[in-house]
Order: structure tokens, then C-alpha cells, then sequence
């Protein structure tokens, strides 16, 4: 699953400026809470990969890798 953040993309008119690292780690959990299992594979590129540690925090249970592609960290 490829997921637009809040306030980019075909979401860009939901941009303010509360939208930030904390609603985007937000997108994806909530992306993760629409997804079945445990054996969850995060890739974060480029800005994703700062939002992967908030991500893999709150989701470590079911969280099998994280992986940094061309990542910012």
C-alpha cells in the first residue's frame, strides 16, 4: 500500500499549519490499523524514513521490519 500524506499530493488541500510529523505518523497508523496480521514491513523513502521510529513505537507488536530507502533519518 502507498499512502498520500496529509496535506500533499491529491490531499493538498487539507494542508494547514498544524499538519506535520505528527499527522503523518498518524496517516500511517491508521493505515496500519486498516490492515489484517502481525507481520507488518514498513519502507519509509526519502521523508517517510522520519516517520518510521514514531510508527514502528507505536505498532512494535505487530511491526516485523522497518526498512530506509534513500531515507532521512
Amino acid at each position: 500500500m502507498t499512502l498520500t500524506f496529509t496535506g500533499c499530493g491529491a490531499r493538498a488541500d487539507l494542508m494547514s499549519p498544524e499538519v506535520g510529523l505528527d499527522i503523518h505518523v498518524a496517516d500511517v497508523l491508521a493505515a496500519t490499523d486498516d490492515t489484517d496480521g502481525d507481520d507488518l514491513v514498513l519502507v519509509g523513502h526519502c521523508h517517510s524514513g522520519m516517520l518510521l521510529p514514531g510508527v514502528a513505537d507505536a505498532r512494535a507488536r505487530r511491526l516485523r521490519s522497518g526498512v530506509f530507502v534513500d531515507a532521512t533519518t
